[in-house]
């Protein structure tokens, strides 16, 4: 089936379609912003969760405001953000601790990553 991803401000991701049994172990997502900014990092993902929100999987690492977990993006009202999301078919599991940096999660998955898709978005808060 065909894959995609169906993004919101704190709207579920959409996988419809089927992904062939046994062709990863997890899913792992990635939100930054153009400055490098971390807003979610995440995996433990089912490979066949036909839904998953931000913030609501099994692990997750430490973002760029300190946090553990999603934070979600807020430009300046008026003004435009480009936000990068990845999401990536692993085929290992890492072991990380919730609160995992940017370089133990790069380096865990290093040579794990079967597929990928990245979606670059721009957003625009309007102003009051």
């Amino acid at each position: 089936g065909e894959h995609s991803v169906v993004i919101g401000g704190g709207a579920p991701f959409r996988a419809p379609g089927a992904v062939p049994a046994g062709f990863c172990k997890t899913v792992a997502v990635g939100l930054k912003g153009d400055a490098g900014h971390v807003y979610w990092l995440a995996y433990g993902i089912q490979p066949d969760a036909p839904w998953f929100f931000p913030g609501r999987a099994p692990n997750n690492g430490r973002n760029s405001d300190g946090g553990v977990g999603y934070a979600a993006p807020c430009p300046a009202p008026g003004g435009v953000a480009v936000y990068t999301w990845q999401v990536m078919m692993l085929d290992v599991v890492p072991r990380l601790a919730d609160g995992f940096s940017e370089s133990a999660f790069d380096a865990a998955i290093a040579g794990h990553v079967l597929a990928e898709g990245t979606l670059r978005t721009k957003y625009q808060r309007a102003t009051p």
